[in-house]
């Protein structure tokens, strides 16, 4: 056990999910992975195969060698605060992560993948921890020279309750250190605990803090002759902004404030803690709720996105501000595209944040038939070819006082536009809004439900000119009751024109 100092106030939570096992070929550890079976391994089983000769095992000079490498960026190309991605697979052109990587005495994490030959079964044998790979993953390590230090962190203007992180880890030894630290400010100290190498995925959580601040991976003591590999990252939690008491926010008035609940998923701490990062005294500044972009591209299509488990803790609703309206040039065609669109069937939720402000329960992802056949969910026949959607309800599980709040990136606009989509209902009681900015202002409720049709295709919105954030909230959801959209998509208020050529 780690001991620490009694001003120590922040809690790392280390966990396993024991889930999946090596096989030979990528696509093989993709279907692991989706089946959720990603870590498990036998034990016994591979024992017996790593003594055989034919097997042997990798160095890490070899491995470097096989990886093909390609650059990671040092500096992000959109910041969490402009709606970048706290959570990242690493697999996809456009992700729009906000990690960055640096190094001590060598150039951090590297872009990898094994796209020669390679042989998963030596792999499986060179170190006892199991790794599920999915196309692209970062690397470090192997090189020839000095003692290394790879970091992998990122910014976050403002966090409000209790966040997690968890990654994929692997090295070839137990050399390598690997630590999660938060850095106060742009150059403060870091504040570190050491990670003990559990079964994948290794798990931290971060405590609230109102003040800008960094979440760092670090993994230290890289000789020549370890390597280590980390994958899938997933942030799990609320991220704002420090809105100036002067700022136009304050001119806009009460009216802007949210009368939805603000309570925000806090997870079970463990002892293992780190130094509290310290908030602002009456600076004049106050935290303002923007969307913590989809966490991952999760496999668990039918999980929730909080655990059911987790304990609530209650935030100042006085603290909690519609965000600053400030964009100094609208975004084009392609932003906007990317900020509303999606089909849900790449398995995340796009840019939108299922548990976006005032949630009270999450939205999740779907997939083709879900929930009892009487009142459950169908697939999309405006979206046969996969079958995501994003739903809420639960069989048996009576959710009518909770507030289900699908919240959308900020986004600027030329001119309006007019948001489409596809909702599911099938049963008297629950309710959708559609709200522009604030959840005073919500041009859509969903339709009375109708016997002959259980998905209701092309429903729309008029976004104007001045909308910067659309909220999908959800209520009245009582156990057994279901209710789901799809396929947002834009099209031109003045032509009705589609404005977006390609599916997300």
């Amino acid at each position: 056990m780690v001991s620490w100092p009694a001003s120590v106030s922040v809690a790392l939570l280390i966990t396993a999910l024991c889930s999946g096992c090596m096989t030979t070929t990528s696509s093989a550890f993709s279907r692991a992975r989706a089946a959720g079976v990603a870590n498990f391994v036998d034990f016994p089983m591979r024992a017996a195969k790593c003594e055989r000769a034919d097997f042997g095992t990798y160095s890490a000079p070899e491995l470097r060698e096989l990886a093909t490498l390609y650059p990671f960026q040092s500096r992000a190309e959109i910041s969490a605060e402009e709606g970048g991605r706290l959570s990242c697979g690493f697999d996809r052109p456009e992700e729009y992560c906000s990690w960055t990587t640096s190094g001590v005495n060598g150039g951090g994490f590297q872009k990898a993948r094994f796209e020669t030959f390679f042989d998963f079964e030596k792999f499986d044998c060179t170190s006892e921890r199991s790794f599920a790979f999915d196309e692209y993953f970062l690397l470090a390590g192997g090189e020839e020279g000095v003692m290394q230090t790879a970091v992998l962190e990122v910014e976050v203007p403002c966090q409000l309750g209790t966040s997690t992180v968890q990654f994929d880890y692997w090295s070839n030894s137990e050399s390598a250190t690997v630590k999660a630290c938060t850095v106060a400010g742009s150059g403060g100290d870091p504040s570190c605990a050491e990670l003990s190498l559990e079964p994948n995925p290794l798990m931290f959580e971060v405590p609230q803090n109102i003040a800008p601040f960094k979440i760092r991976i670090e993994v230290a003591n890289l000789t020549p002759d370890n390597i280590v590999l980390i994958d899938n990252v997933a942030f799990k939690g609320q991220i704002c902004e420090v809105v100036p008491e002067e700022s136009e926010i304050e001119r806009i008035g009460a009216s802007t404030v949210p009368l939805l609940p603000t309570t925000i998923p806090s997870f079970v701490s463990s002892t293992t803690n780190f130094v509290q990062i310290p908030e602002p005294a009456e600076s004049g500044a106050h935290p303002t709720l923007v969307s913590s972009v989809p966490t991952s591209r999760s496999p668990l299509l039918q999980q929730p996105i909080v655990d059911d488990s987790a304990i609530h803790q209650e935030v100042d609703s006085d603290a909690v501000l519609e965000n600053d309206f400030d964009l100094t040039e609208p975004a084009n065609d392609f932003e906007i595209c990317d900020s509303l669109q999606c089909n849900f069937n790449a398995n995340d939720a796009c840019f939108y944040n299922p548990t976006g402000l005032g949630s009270t329960s999450e939205w999740r992802l779907g997939n083709g038939h879900l929930g009892n056949r009487h009142t459950g969910v169908r697939q999309n026949p405006n979206d046969p070819s996969n079958g995501g959607f994003l739903y809420v309800g639960k069989e048996h599980f009576d959710q009518s006082g909770d507030v289900f709040v699908l919240e959308s990136v900020k986004f600027g606009l030329r001119e309006p536009v007019v948001l489409v989509f596809d909702v599911y209902q099938r049963s008297y009681g629950p309710r959708l809004k559609v709200c522009l900015n604030t959840f005073d202002n919500c041009p859509y409720t969903n339709p009375p439900i109708r016997a002959s049709e259980w998905w209701f295709r092309d429903q729309e919105v008029i976004v104007e000119k001045s909308a910067q954030k659309v909220y999908f909230v959800a209520d009245k959801i009582s156990a057994n009751l279901y209710l789901a959209i799809d396929n947002l998509r834009l099209r031109s208020a003045a032509d009705n024109r589609p404005l977006c050529s390609r599916a997300r």
